[in-house]
């Protein structure tokens, strides 16, 4: 759990820095906070020892603007339902403009959340969204929980899958995209950065009851 959590930082920290820039792709002024200063020794200590750490910053901040436009379009399409797993430090709920009536949820480590919890809750931050935060290990079956929170299968939804699927072994990715089938309506989408690349999956269990294959969109 500490590697989770000082990893999830040190993300928020590479948002922070990219926001400073004038020429950012993407402004996150809640990043610094939730980064701390574990997530800025973090990036310090990468920065040391990553020769090509500046490649590395400029990815995943081209990653973090091409999914905040992603999710944006599907939003601007008539999707109101949004899931960040893996959610770390995000703070989409409370920096994009989501248009009303949009339920964001948020799924992760429970001690990850709740950390995360606090900072906001000390900044007084206020999500511009229906946040829904469901604290559950991935490797397990987080589906049941996600509908006991509201999430409504038969609607269509937007997945981000940022930084999440390049760490898991080859079955596991499969799993959580299984999982993630079933519970995207067709017109549902899909989007996430290294890890995906290359993994098709085709609608089956409810989804594929629903309405046949699924119409997934991968980015």
């Amino acid at each position: 759990m500490p590697q989770i959590t000082t990893t999830a930082r040190w993300v928020a920290a590479q948002r922070a820095r990219e926001s400073e820039r004038a020429d950012c792709l993407f402004c996150d002024p809640w990043a610094s906070r939730l980064a701390g200063r574990e997530g800025n020794q973090a990036l310090e200590l990468s920065e040391k020892v990553n020769p090509r750490h500046q490649e590395t910053a400029a990815y995943i901040a081209i990653r973090v603007r091409f999914l905040d436009d992603f999710a944006l379009r599907l939003a601007s399409e008539g999707i109101r339902q949004v899931v960040l797993l893996a959610a770390g430090m995000d703070a989409r709920a409370f920096r994009l403009p989501w248009p009303a009536g949009t339920s964001v949820y948020e799924v992760d480590h429970p001690e990850l959340l709740q950390l995360k919890e606090d900072i906001l809750q000390k900044e007084q931050a206020v999500p511009g969204c229906r946040r829904t935060v469901l604290g559950v290990d991935l490797g397990g079956n987080w589906t049941v929980g996600l509908e006991q929170l509201g999430f409504t299968p038969v609607e269509p939804s937007t997945w981000i899958l940022e930084g999440l699927l390049y760490y898991l072994p080859e079955a596991a990715v499969h799993r959580v995209l299984q999982q993630v089938s079933e519970l995207a309506s067709p017109g549902s989408g899909v989007g996430g950065g290294r890890g995906l690349v290359g993994v098709g999956a085709r609608g089956g269990g409810r989804g594929q009851a629903r309405g046949g294959s699924l119409r997934k969109r991968f980015v």
